[in-house]
């Protein structure tokens, strides 16, 4: 009795890992990149970020101009001032380049969360549209991630249905 409790223990170990991926289900797969870059809705996203961009980037560019005023103005009057004034002048410009360097951060970090925000609110518009296609297709996970999949057969991958639906 003991040894076919044994027995039918070490069958099941064996057998579990076949099992297992008979029911797996099938994985799918969408470029995230893709569908920001090519949807109505991404495209229409990605408008409004660059005019964001092009906004922060007028805001950097003027912050530029003074500080690069500033400079020419130390180098041209340099020898003229005095040293209280000199000295003055360097700390306007120390001041400046503090506030440009400030403005160039905030600036990328603005931009860096627009575009996750971006991203995420595509993705919200995609998920009833994924949840279709998952279910019609009778995927049990939809990847998202290029960056961890080795191989990817091509008739996983749902991107274009995903940008036609979210087109429509």
């Amino acid at each position: 009795m003991k040894k076919l409790l044994v027995f039918t223990a070490a069958l099941a170990l064996f057998l579990l890992p076949a099992f297992s991926t008979l029911y797996a289900g099938e994985v799918g797969f969408i470029n995230v990149k893709r569908v920001v870059a090519e949807s109505t809705a991404g495209k229409t996203a990605a408008q409004e970020l660059t005019r964001s961009k092009d906004q922060k980037e007028a805001e950097v560019k003027k912050q530029l101009s003074l500080l690069q005023s500033l400079k020419d103005q130390i180098e041209k009057d340099g020898d003229k001032l005095s040293p209280a004034q000199r000295q003055e002048r360097l700390q306007d410009f120390q001041k400046a380049k503090i506030e440009y360097d400030r403005m160039t951060k905030a600036a990328n970090e603005d931009l860096q969360m627009e575009n996750r925000e971006l991203v995420n609110n595509v993705l919200i518009q995609a998920d009833p549209v994924l949840k279709k296609i998952a279910k019609e297709r009778k995927f049990t996970i939809i990847l998202t991630d290029p960056t961890v999949i080795g191989y990817l057969d091509p008739s996983v991958d749902i991107t274009d249905e995903v940008i036609s639906a979210l087109n429509k």
